[in-house]
């Protein structure tokens, strides 16, 4: 088993590396009166509770998440972007983001961090349904783009690995890519299954261009917005006095708003259940084909169940990716033995975004995780 990324600062005190570096980040005047680890352990990151007086003599808590190596300093950075962003539009529901940089803390180990606002949250285990579609579709109403860009400026990590890089002019070509990016990550972690791949093609050559193509809402084209981009429950919070829903540890983009409900179709989550869903499209009803919603959010899943196999190795997300897939073709693809006629040069454009994607996925398997000493991405904080 190799190295966490954070392996290199949890032997440093908590107290130390705030006394080092983070005490900078925070406003002019404040005064560090205590520090400690704080929250659940993180395969990737240390996490932290810092209380201070403030220049005006307030007291004042902050959340700070730190981690080691060059990979974390993608991470890092990517996070605080994504919170920044979230924050703008959605000032009473995520919390603030402070501040991010270099964590010095030696000429051997090179750390990062990241600041945000403290909220203390209620032990909740599952968030409101209500609010958690108020929260949600507030986050998507005020984000609303009419520019057709769908994506983001700076690269964004599931986990570990990155799954946005980038603009597409389209939604359809967006997400072909990302489910490109998870398959692969997929792959190189448990390895080529022929069955598997099958699906995965008939997918990309079928089932996207089918369902996602003509979307439409009142006959008009659709807009991106951003979304949070993993919205299970383990980043909700509900605080714990004023009973305030919050959203946090974004990795958002550009998207279709109905790609932010797919962590709410899988199982191996406990929000799955069809309250989530049905209210929030009280707030956005389904695009048209409203008939075939079910069917786009089932694809949509496949994302989210792929990516976490790649960071869980023989985990049974895969085998519920593949039946996903299997469904989706039954429902959807011709059943003789030309289909792949006429689609030639759409498994071309899948072939060539899979050469440019897997440049990136060797990149951060083989240089910077073993730079970091972890190449091992068999377990996932969730």
């Amino acid at each position: 088993m190799g190295q966490r990324l954070s392996d290199g600062l949890l032997a440093i005190p908590i107290q130390a590396c705030v006394k080092l570096t983070i005490l900078t980040a925070l406003p002019q005047g404040t005064i560090i009166t205590a520090a400690s680890f704080h929250g659940e352990a993180n395969v990737w990151f240390a996490t932290g509770r810092i209380n201070t007086k403030s220049a005006d003599g307030k007291c004042v808590e902050y959340f700070v998440k730190y981690a080691a190596g060059s990979l974390a300093q993608h991470l890092i950075g990517s996070e605080y972007h994504c919170a920044e962003k979230m924050h703008s539009v959605a000032l009473k529901s995520t919390p603030r983001p402070i501040s991010w940089g270099d964590l010095d803390v030696g000429p051997i180990v090179q750390g990062y961090f990241l600041v945000l606002e403290f909220v203390p949250f209620s032990d909740e285990e599952l968030p409101d349904p209500g609010k958690v579609a108020a929260l949600v579709a507030d986050l998507h109403i005020a984000s609303h783009r009419k520019e057709l860009k769908f994506g983001s400026p700076i690269p964004t990590f599931d986990g570990i690995l990155c799954h946005v890089d980038g603009w597409e002019d389209t939604w359809p070509k967006l997400f072909s890519k990302i489910l490109s990016r998870a398959y692969h990550y997929d792959e190189l972690t448990n390895g080529t299954s022929l069955e598997l791949q099958k699906a995965y093609r008939l997918t990309q050559g079928f089932i996207i261009p089918r369902l996602l193509s003509q979307l439409t809402r009142n006959g008009k084209g659709l807009e991106p917005c951003f979304i949070h981009g993993d919205l299970w429950e383990g980043n909700f919070g509900t605080h714990r006095v004023s009973g305030q829903l919050y959203s946090f540890d974004s990795n958002g983009y550009y998207a279709r708003n109905e790609m932010e409900l797919a962590y709410w179709t899988k199982k191996h989550h406990n929000m799955h259940r069809r309250e989530y869903c049905k209210e929030y499209f009280r707030y956005f009803p389904p695009s048209d084909p409203v008939e075939e919603v079910e069917d786009r959010l089932r694809l949509y899943s496949l994302k989210p169940y792929l990516m976490y196999s790649a960071h869980a190795r023989g985990h049974f997300t895969r085998d519920r990716a593949l039946e996903t897939m299997q469904y989706l073709i039954t429902e959807y693809v011709p059943d003789n033995d030309s289909i792949q006629q006429g689609h030639d040069q759409r498994i071309s454009e899948i072939g060539e975004y899979s050469d440019e994607i897997l440049d990136t996925i060797e990149q951060v398997t083989q240089e910077e995780m073993r730079e970091d000493g972890d190449s091992d991405l068999s377990k996932r904080p969730e």
